[in-house]
């Protein structure tokens, strides 16, 4: 039964995923475009159909796959000022695309409904799989937002050219579509949990989500911020992290979860520098030795020419480069044991 309900939910996450991409593109779409946008509307009917035939098996006698459903009413949320009318005026989407098709889970026929078909143990479970699916929708904005105000910081700010600004704002782009994404979800997740019946204690927890809350300042980035409860950088998104460490954590508040991903963007960061260190050092100790044989190859080419002047010159060349790449192998290999004491201790 939680298999079942897990794919319906993932049903749902589908329907949302394609909802926003046939909103994305509009009707001035390409060929290319239309097509793919078919491929994944034939691939999700095929799910829903299989969904709906195996609720005969869960859902008894008493549920019709034939009902009608409603149109799935889903907000989607992102921090532009997007404009409804326009969407429903510009897109591809009607009533009987797959995207908009209510699946036959309890949340969707009620309470009443499912007791009518005796089925009213997959209520609490699915409660249960929706407040899982709602902490990892506000993990994974916790995580995009973040992403999202360190692109600003280290990338938007950063582009000298106007191809590195274009390649930053595809980034940025890509990060907004993935917050608009998780963002639907736990507003979608939020109101089939309303539908079954939402305790007081649950309805504390997960509050509604706001626009405003989905946009974050670069201050989260700054490595000099104040360690504060909730500082200017983390305002939007304190709520995501507040769930998420009364559900996960014991002890970080969500200013410390803060500090410790920067923290641990700021080791990882110096973690590639020292990999390309080292990888320098080892091309400076490359280019100086490929220099005393580039050398040697001209004085014994001078030599067999009868050039004694060429060859001496070749020849104390090759001795130059060959001393700069002892030395060069001599001071790094000193820095590489100090490198491995420290890393022993």
């Amino acid at each position: 039964v939680a298999t079942w309900i897990s794919t319906g939910l993932a049903i749902e996450e589908a329907q949302i995923a394609l909802l926003i991409e046939v909103r994305r593109i509009g009707r001035r779409s390409t060929e290319t475009q239309r097509l793919d946008i078919a491929c994944q509307w034939d691939q999700l009917q095929g799910q829903i159909d299989g969904f709906a035939r195996s609720a005969l098996t869960h859902l008894g006698e008493g549920f019709d796959v034939d009902d009608e459903p409603e149109d799935l009413d889903i907000d989607i949320l992102d921090d532009l000022n997007d404009d409804l009318v326009d969407f429903t005026e510009t897109s591809h989407t009607w009533t009987n695309s797959p995207e908009l098709t209510v699946i036959p889970l309890p949340s969707n026929l009620g309470v009443d409904r499912c007791r009518q078909c005796m089925a009213e143990d997959l209520i609490p479970l699915e409660m249960s799989l929706h407040e899982g699916q709602a902490n990892d929708a506000l993990h994974n904005l916790c995580i995009y937002l973040c992403n999202k105000a360190i692109l600003f910081r280290t990338t938007i700010r950063q582009a000298k050219s106007q191809a590195l600004k274009t390649q930053a704002w595809s980034q940025v782009t890509s990060v907004q579509q993935a917050v608009s994404l998780h963002a639907t979800i736990y507003t979608k997740t939020r109101k089939q949990m309303m539908k079954l019946e939402l305790g007081q204690d649950q309805l504390q927890k997960y509050k509604p989500l706001l626009r405003k809350q989905l946009k974050i300042s670069t201050a989260v980035g700054d490595p000099n911020a104040r360690w504060v409860p909730i500082n200017r950088g983390m305002r939007n998104v304190s709520f995501c992290l507040h769930v998420i460490s009364r559900s996960y954590l014991t002890g970080p508040m969500p200013s410390l979860l803060i500090h410790w991903l920067r923290a641990k963007a700021l080791w990882d960061q110096w973690r590639e520098e020292m990999l390309l260190v080292k990888l320098e050092m080892d091309w400076t100790c490359k280019f100086p030795l490929w220099k005393t044989t580039q050398w040697g190859d001209h004085m014994q080419e001078s030599l067999e020419k009868r050039l004694p002047g060429h060859g001496c010159y070749a020849g104390r060349q090759s001795q130059m480069y060959s001393l700069l790449t002892q030395d060069a192998q001599a001071a790094f290999q000193d820095l590489q044991n100090v490198l491995i004491e420290a890393g022993d201790e």
